[in-house]
């Protein structure tokens, strides 16, 4: 499945924030299926919602008392984002598009794992996964960046073989030879006019740099809008106690969820997972999940009763311009409808209620 940035270049409000990941911007739709149903931990992500998006075991207006959301004031400093935020967003943008068929030159910047060794021992600081590195940059310990070139990503690992300068920072390895076994994830393409014709005008009406780095810059702004209204609505909003029976169900998603993705980055049991957290149960590792997990729920029980209150619905409209219509029924197989139509309801009252929101 196609990541979001190449379905819609406007940053969906909240589908997939609610995952139990926390608030990433680099958003994988369905993660690859979780890199294809990764492992046989399953996560009901629809448990305890309804088809509308709404959850399905308590009536909000029962224990929400909503602020005034009318014409929340957003300071313009919180939202504007810094040159280095724009270009790691960039960044991110074109990993999407990894260059994997070509050989390493001079002047590439690749993504690459490495585990360095000395006298055959791994040691403090010498192993890393998913670096960017620019060959020919001096970045890196003279010789290694040059035994690159000419690799090929996909192809077995390599040993690259280096002598730590003499006035090494750390002296415990000053003067020290090394070996480096390197992973070549794949090459970054160039960021150019031609390169952003190719990939952004047919879909997204974009075809120079310029473009695509306002149209960065502005998702940067709406997601960093979205979070300071649900950051004020969060805080504003009185939210009683939740029916135990919602929080149960929505920790169980949070648990199982966290296991999924232990079990397949990291290839964690529970056990694995208990020792991680320095606990004694698994029941440990779901209270400290507790409080994001309340967060979430008290998320759908604020959009979903604003939602009632304005006359707002995951439809179809909804539907096509957070998802589009194309790939809705990928999302629907995966997470389920009433998922994924909760989270395009956030995304709904997210809209509405920046709509009227005054930045200062």
């Amino acid at each position: 499945m196609k990541k979001l940035w190449k379905i819609s270049l406007c940053l969906i409000t909240a589908i997939f924030l609610l995952c139990g990941c926390g608030n990433s911007n680099n958003t994988d739709s369905v993660q690859e299926a979780t890199t294809e149903a990764s492992t046989e931990i399953k996560v009901d992500y629809s448990d305890g919602i309804d088809e509308t998006g709404h959850l399905s075991d308590v009536d909000a207006k029962t224990i929400v008392k909503l602020c005034d959301y009318s014409k929340i004031v957003i300071p313009k400093k919180e939202i504007e984002p810094t040159d280095d935020v724009v270009d790691s967003n960039l960044q991110d943008l074109l990993k999407d598009y990894g260059v994997y068929d070509e050989a390493v030159k001079e002047g590439d910047t690749v993504n690459i794992d490495y585990v360095g060794k000395i006298d055959g021992k791994e040691f403090q600081g010498g192993s890393a996964s998913g670096i960017l590195l620019e060959i020919g940059s001096g970045t890196f310990i003279p010789g290694f960046e040059e035994q690159i070139i000419g690799h090929v990503p996909g192809e077995e690992t390599f040993d690259i073989s280096v002598t730590f300068p003499k006035d090494y920072s750390s002296k415990e390895y000053a003067g020290k030879d090394a070996v480096f076994t390197v992973t070549l994830n794949y090459i970054l393409p160039e960021l150019t006019n031609d390169f952003v014709e190719e990939n952004f005008s047919e879909m997204q009406g974009i075809s120079t740099v310029k473009e695509l780095t306002a149209k960065v810059k502005e998702n940067i702004r709406t997601n960093n809008k979205n979070n300071y209204i649900w950051d004020y609505l969060l805080a504003n909003c009185e939210v009683g106690e939740i029916p135990k029976k919602v929080m149960d169900t929505r920790l169980e998603v949070s648990l199982n969820l966290l296991r999924q993705q232990y079990s397949y980055y990291m290839g964690y049991g529970d056990e694995e997972i208990i020792d991680m957290y320095q606990v004694e149960s698994m029941d440990d590792v779901k209270e400290n999940l507790r409080a994001d997990t309340e967060n979430n729920v008290k998320t759908y029980l604020i959009s979903g009763l604003i939602a009632d209150q304005e006359g707002l619905s995951a439809d179809g409209a909804a539907i096509d311009k957070f998802i589009g219509k194309d790939n809705v029924d990928e999302y629907y197989d995966y997470y389920g409808k009433p998922y994924v139509n909760a989270q395009i309801l956030i995304s709904v009252v997210s809209d509405f209620i920046m709509e009227n929101a005054v930045v200062k």
